[in-house]
């Protein structure tokens, strides 16, 4: 398989990433993609996200905000305290997502959650 590329770009609606491969000692071939740098969004309010979740807010930890990230991909980080709460998570019905979106200026992509 010497033709294989080392390397190809990708050309994303965030600009091109590279993806670097390599054949492992198994025989298998790893690629490695480099995101470009995270763009942070706004920060949620705790007690509207456990909501969202079906949590309490005491699951979710103070240590860090819980906040809208993108690598490409927009996500909310929400900093959850146990594995236990992890495991027995649930989305709860669609409704407490309207009042995300009306209280913050959400990304539209995180709009249609």
């Amino acid at each position: 398989m010497s033709n294989d590329p080392d390397k190809i770009t990708l050309d994303l609606h965030v600009g091109q990433v590279p993806v670097d491969f390599h054949r492992e000692d198994s025989g298998n071939i790893f690629g490695e993609m480099h995101q470009v740098d995270p763009v942070f969004g706004p920060v949620h309010d705790r007690d509207t996200i456990a909501a969202v979740l079906d949590l309490q807010s005491g699951d979710i930890s103070a240590d860090a905000p819980i906040e809208s990230l993108s690598t490409g991909l927009h996500f909310i980080i929400v900093p959850i305290k146990n594995l236990a709460t992890l495991q027995r998570l649930t989305v709860a019905p669609m409704h407490p997502w309207g009042a995300t979106s009306m209280q913050y200026s959400v990304h539209p992509k995180l709009e249609s959650l």
